[in-house]
């Protein structure tokens, strides 16, 4: 393993000609040294803890599933590796899709491997280069790729100065568009695989990056193999989902496209609470999960809910505005008492509607 320790050492850029190391191979490796040094340990998994920096956090059913069977079938053929906590507890250093197929079977017990304090910061760095690996491998969700971005953003000398959650995105939209301006979007697709002295290169020679955020968040995607323009239009917006449509990802691997389509039932689109958006968005995740909807079918439903709400929102500004409107002025007594009369009737009939509905 590399003794350099910085973030960047960690990943690969194609036109260096250096290839991303086979962390997996390494974690493997270092799971077999553990295991002779230290011998193997049965852990409850009750006492398991998932670590909250592992860059992975999606896992399909299907694959828990599946995971779950092999091990039910064929038995643990490699261990989890654990960092032992203060408190008697573990956490979870690698093997976090086994742990959850072993629950879904109902194991309570699993094999594993303790990793020393002594050599924590060293596997911690090296478990970082995860972040690439499940970029190049496709096994991390465009949620999981958003937040990984926002993680090593946090980690960047530049990038952390800033609220990395709500300003990269308006960073990145900002960036871009001067870029596009510049017509010089294709040249920016061309640098995914390009050195990194090629990309800082073409940062400060083209004319289109203004501050030093704009160059950092660049680099940084670009480095790491990422199209900025597919990660400002398809990745990043995934941080502003709703809470439930975010956990609908997670739990249940809702498509991203189905997400976005179903986070844009919005409580000022719907014209109605926050309490109730959350209600309509809830009930269409749990019907496309249920009914397995497409693509097509989740956007027909969401439509179908904002033309209703667009159709009531519409009717009770009209009554709005012919209310608000009402002039008095130049009209006799006799005249205003009348529109006085009638307005009282109608008060009357909405409280009779509001007392029987």
């Amino acid at each position: 393993m590399s003794k350099s320790t910085g973030l960047a050492a960690k990943f690969a850029v194609a036109g260096d000609n250096v290839k991303v190391q086979n962390l997996e191979t390494q974690i493997e490796t270092l799971t077999q040294q553990l295991k002779h040094q230290s011998g193997l340990m049965r852990i409850d998994i009750s006492l398991i803890d998932r670590d909250e920096n592992q860059p992975r956090k999606v896992f399909s059913p299907k694959s828990i599933e599946q995971r779950g069977r092999s091990l039910e079938l064929h038995g643990q053929k490699t261990p989890i590796v654990l960092i032992p906590q203060p408190n008697g507890r573990y956490k979870l250093f690698d093997g976090e899709l086994r742990v959850l197929g072993a629950t879904y079977i109902n194991w309570t017990h699993i094999d594993a491997v303790i990793l020393p304090a002594d050599r924590v910061a060293i596997a911690i760095d090296t478990f970082r280069g995860q972040v690439i690996t499940g970029i190049q491998s496709q096994h991390l969700h465009d949620l999981d790729l958003a937040e990984a971005i926002v993680k090593l953003a946090a980690g960047d000398p530049i990038l952390s100065q800033l609220d990395t959650e709500t300003d990269l995105p308006r960073i990145l939209n900002t960036v871009l568009a001067r870029i596009k301006k510049h017509q010089a979007l294709s040249q920016l697709s061309e640098l995914v695989c390009r050195s990194r002295p090629e990309i800082q290169r073409w940062i400060a020679e083209s004319g289109a990056i203004e501050h030093q955020y704009e160059a950092a968040l660049l680099q940084m995607l670009l480095e790491l193999q990422l199209n900025p323009k597919t990660v400002s239009n398809h990745v990043l917006p995934l941080l502003s989902f709703p809470l439930e449509v975010k956990d609908a990802i997670r739990t249940h691997d809702l498509d991203s496209s189905k997400a976005a389509a179903i986070a844009k039932l919005t409580a000022e689109r719907l014209a109605t609470t926050e309490d109730n958006a959350v209600s309509v968005r809830t009930e269409l995740i749990e019907k496309t999960i249920a009914q397995k909807l497409s693509l097509p079918l989740v956007r027909s439903e969401c439509a179908q809910r904002l033309t209703g709400s667009d159709a009531s929102s519409t009717r009770i500004n009209k009554i709005m505005k012919s209310i608000s409107s009402l002039d008095l002025d130049g009209l006799a007594e006799n005249e205003i008492r009348t529109i006085q009369k009638s307005l009282k009737d109608k008060l009357a009939q909405i409280q009779q509607f509001l007392k029987t509905s």
